[in-house]
């Protein structure tokens, strides 16, 4: 299927009939488009694009899910990630059929999935209604493997890794490393300091401050069992799964609302664990969280756990 640049038109062709995990599971499945016409602008120079507000005041939001409000299609809450001022510019990874936000002219259903290029939060990714675009680059449908590379903050990054307004976050600026120093010359017959001269007495180290173990918790998985995931942001990195009744212990949780199935808390434990090794998530919700084996399920998130 070739790439195109989009319009504010329709697109007869539904991406997925939902959106599975959030947006980890909707592969393409688009057939040609028809009625699809070219949009007449081109991206920037650097390849961006440019947010065009209908109110130049009021900033476009950046989703996680390609819709704005919860709809018999996608009835999940769809959170925001962050407020795009009129003109900012984003790069453009792929495109998806969602739903029409209420109150905006028109009948499309596409959305843009991009990351921040001088937004207030460079590199951050969500979708954003096509609408709200100009200067559009050319893209194809949204698949797991396109929104798993481009998601960010993820779980190997930090959400304070941010590049330079107008760079593309996948091309990272290149790192100087630091001058070496070599070590300082010791005149002739002289020992560097800590080291035991030939014949003499051992210079007695001071002790060593061990830090002590990261607390574990141990959790107990329910009655139907549990994926992992190395990316809890779009169930991505699939690794052993947790058996029913199985006792695990984690080291931490993490808030992330973004796939239906983790509600109503949203939380994720890290796994500490053999073969998980802190390298895992599973949602909090499969777990019995301190209720009885025998029910009622009352907690969905066990609180005592710290956040990661």
């Amino acid at each position: 299927m070739g790439g195109r640049r989009h319009s504010i038109v329709s697109v007869g062709v539904l991406l997925s009939a939902t959106l599975c995990l959030g947006i980890a599971s909707c592969g393409s499945t688009h057939e040609e488009a028809v009625g699809l016409s070219s949009s007449t602008d081109s991206p920037n120079p650097d390849g961006s694009s440019n947010i065009a507000s209908p109110d130049s005041e009021i900033p476009v939001k950046l989703r996680l899910c390609p819709f704005a409000v919860p709809t018999a299609e996608y009835p999940a809450q769809c959170d925001i990630v962050d407020q795009l001022p009129n003109g900012s510019t984003v790069f453009m990874r792929c495109y998806i059929n969602g739903a029409h936000p209420p109150g905006v002219p028109g009948d499309s259903r596409i959305w843009f999935y991009v990351n921040e290029a001088s937004g207030p939060k460079p590199r951050y990714s969500g979708f954003v209604f096509s609408d709200f675009v100009k200067n559009q680059a050319i893209v194809e449908g949204c698949t797991e493997s396109v929104t798993a590379r481009f998601v960010y903050p993820n779980a190997e990054s930090a959400p304070n890794d941010e590049s330079s307004p107008g760079q593309d976050p996948i091309q990272p600026p290149p790192v100087t490393p630091p001058p070496v120093t070599p070590p300082p010359q010791q005149p002739p017959g002289q020992e560097p300091p800590g080291q035991e001269p030939p014949g003499g007495n051992a210079v007695e180290q001071a002790p060593v401050d061990v830090p002590p173990a990261p607390k574990r918790f141990s959790e107990t998985q329910g009655h139907f069992g549990s994926d992992t995931f190395t990316n809890y942001h779009n169930a991505s990195g699939k690794g052993d799964r947790i058996a029913p009744g199985q006792v695990v212990e984690v080291s931490c949780k993490v808030l992330a609302p973004t796939i239906a199935s983790v509600s109503p808390d949203g939380y994720w434990y890290r796994i500490a664990s053999a073969p998980w090794n802190d390298s895992y998530y599973a949602a909090a919700n499969t777990f019995l969280n301190g209720d009885s084996p025998g029910g009622p399920a009352q907690h969905n998130t066990d609180f005592t756990v710290p956040d990661c």
